[in-house]
């Protein structure tokens, strides 16, 4: 499995909130394979492989824990994480959970 370190992650993250943001502006959707292509995680010459939908969903998780810890802020202009779907055209499982940092 090729893993994504630090600074791909969090320059994955900030793009896939300019992405969403986009997508809210378009009243559209899109699926995690066009996600991921859209952010630079699956190459133009490059398939869909597993290790992808895990590394969209940590990505996602990266947003909504950040979203949540912005508290009001985010409330005036929440992520719409549901704008990401999957073939079927419903959004994923984790997008419903709440997502927080924890220090131990």
């Amino acid at each position: 499995m090729k893993f994504l370190n630090l600074e791909t992650r969090l320059e994955m993250a900030r793009a896939t909130v300019a992405v969403l943001r986009a997508l809210q502006v378009a009243d559209s959707k899109m699926t995690y394979g066009e996600l991921a292509k859209a952010i630079g995680m699956v190459k133009p010459d490059e398939s869909w492989e597993a290790r992808h939908r895990t590394q969209i969903g940590e990505i996602l998780k990266i947003l909504g824990a950040v979203e949540v810890q912005s508290g009001s802020a985010a409330e005036t202009n929440p992520i719409e994480f549901e704008r990401i779907i999957t073939k079927e055209g419903e959004p994923g499982p984790g997008i419903a959970k709440r997502c927080r940092i924890v220090c131990d």
